[in-house]
């Protein structure tokens, strides 16, 4: 049984990694057009951008 759980704690965390690999790179990408369209880009759309990802994200890693 120690084998089991110890699978279950090595999978939560290489979970929460990936979420977190994730989120990492979607600011980066975010950061990155930013600085790429010189920064012409309105944080409006910006900010909404990033709301509906972390939406997103929130529903579909909760799932896993």
């Amino acid at each position: 049984s120690s084998m089991r759980s110890f699978n279950w704690v090595q999978s939560s965390v290489s979970c929460h990694a990936l979420r977190w690999n994730m989120q990492n790179l979607v600011v980066s990408v975010l950061g990155f057009s930013r600085i790429s369209l010189g920064g012409r880009t309105p944080t409006s759309a910006n900010s909404a951008l990033a709301h509906s990802w972390s939406i997103v994200s929130r529903e579909v890693f909760n799932g896993v």
